[in-house]
């Protein structure tokens, strides 16, 4: 996301991860996306000072994992008041990959 390529941010998730994330912003009230690069670049454009606060002081902590699957907290710093969220993560293909998240509209 740092260098406007969506489409490889997008990589970052499962294909599950991908359709969880379109059909949760998509049944909200917002406008509908065609693909996960749209809807990526809106959020950048619309949320640009979380954004900058992930860029700066992205905090994650390990909550339990297993061999193929993982839950995270992700936060925008390390303080009480900081936005957070839990994300699932799955192993595929060796490579950690985002597939579901309470941060999108739907998400467990």
């Amino acid at each position: 996301m740092r260098h406007h390529n969506y489409r490889r941010a997008c990589r970052y998730a499962t294909p599950r991860g991908r359709q969880r994330l379109l059909e949760g912003y998509n049944s909200s009230s917002g406008p509908d996306f065609p693909d996960c690069p749209t809807l990526i670049a809106d959020e950048v454009e619309n949320q640009a000072s979380i954004v900058r606060n992930l860029r700066r002081s992205l905090v994650v902590e390990v909550l339990r994992a297993s061999a193929t699957r993982a839950r995270v907290r992700v936060a925008e710093g390390t303080g009480p008041f900081d936005g957070s969220g839990g994300v699932t993560l799955v192993k595929a293909d060796g490579r950690w990959r985002l597939d579901n998240s309470n941060l999108i509209p739907y998400g467990d």
